[in-house]
């Protein structure tokens, strides 16, 4: 048997009339939230998602103006439910604060309510809301990168409003929880979180109120590197590295090494600073997709002294040699031709 809320709203009596009638079938669940209307319309139940249970459900699709007020009657999957329950959904709030309008029968009110309830539980989860933190962070920085190259004062406010909101996103992943009302009252929000870099709220207040295109962008770098900080204080640092893979990235990337000592010798710094950077990205990398320590080599880099730097350099390839071979893991190293030929006659 199905269920039904009585709402006061005229449109979504019709609505749900209109699914019991003609498409009883055709439609598991149907959602409203008020999260996001415009003030003076907060008290108005309107469906804002329904979950088609057949093809001829998603007919019910429509997004329109009844006088200026916009409905827009929006269809989500069941796995595009899942990903609100993974807070991997922009807008959480829409379901996390949703109010049951109609279930097509008892089973779909049940699947409704474990729905709601993994999400709660999602959000006392420390690796799936840092997961989600880093994964909002993440967002800021491409803005942020887009912002960068703009010159038009328009699009460096909008490029920092957004950087500012995907960090807000973030923040609220890391205190377990999630916007409310997406961009209002974003800075109320901001205050709420006991867990926040020094600072941020005044540096989000800084570039939502600034009218200069330079100082968004310097102030939006400074809120990014906070943020980065923050979330690298609340990574996990038990991870066991990959040795495996990080033994064959280092069998691909040996001759960097090479070429840096080489150019070094011949007096071509230049060389050595472009290869150096070559290297740099890709001990990034390993350290994000092995578990390798980090490591700083450009910081050393003098191109009137090359002393420091290649012994930072000689430092860095002796520890991934010996976190490889501490492991147990072994390269595939010949001490030479003839010893390569022996082993594979």
């Amino acid at each position: 048997m199905s269920y039904r809320k009585s709402t006061n709203n005229q449109f979504t009596e019709w609505f749900l009339d209109k699914i019991e009638k003609e498409y009883p079938d055709d439609v598991d669940l149907v959602l409203g939230c008020s999260s996001l209307q415009a003030p003076g319309y907060e008290d108005e139940t309107r469906p804002e998602i329904f979950v088609p249970a057949t093809k001829r459900g998603y007919e019910l699709t429509s997004l329109f103006l009844i006088d200026r007020c916009k409905y827009d009657i929006y269809p989500r999957s069941w796995d595009e439910i899942e990903q609100y329950v993974a807070l991997e959904h922009y807008d959480t709030m829409l379901f996390a604060d949703s109010t049951l309008l109609y279930a097509r029968n008892e089973t779909i009110i049940l699947r409704y309510q474990d729905c709601l309830s993994r999400l709660k539980s999602n959000r006392n989860d420390a690796d799936i809301t840092m997961h989600a933190a880093v994964h909002d962070y993440n967002q800021a920085l491409e803005v942020f990168q887009t912002c960068c190259l703009e010159t038009d004062l328009s699009a460096v406010m909008m490029g920092g409003g957004y950087v500012c909101d995907f960090l807000t996103h973030s923040l609220a992943a890391i205190n377990g929880t999630y916007i409310p009302k997406s961009f209002t009252r974003q800075y109320e929000f901001i205050l709420s979180c006991k867990k926040r870099p020094d600072g941020f709220d005044q540096l989000w207040y800084a570039v939502n109120n600034s009218h200069d295109a330079g100082e968004i962008k310097q102030l939006c770098s400074q809120l990014l590197a906070s943020m980065k900080v923050f979330l690298g204080q609340n990574e996990s640092n038990d991870t066991c590295p990959d040795t495996d893979g990080l033994a064959r990235w280092y069998e691909e990337m040996a001759e960097d090494f090479n070429r840096i000592r080489g150019f070094a010798e011949k007096g071509e710094i230049m060389n050595v600073r472009g290869w150096a950077n070559k290297l740099q990205w890709e001990l990034n990398n390993a350290h994000n997709d092995f578990g390798l320590r980090k490591f700083s080599l450009l910081s050393s880099f003098d191109k009137n002294n090359m002393d420091d730097f290649l012994h930072a350099v000689d430092n860095c390839e002796n520890c991934i040699e010996e976190a490889i071979s501490r492991a147990g893991t072994s390269l595939r190293r010949y001490a030479d031709v003839a010893d390569y030929i022996k082993n594979h006659s």
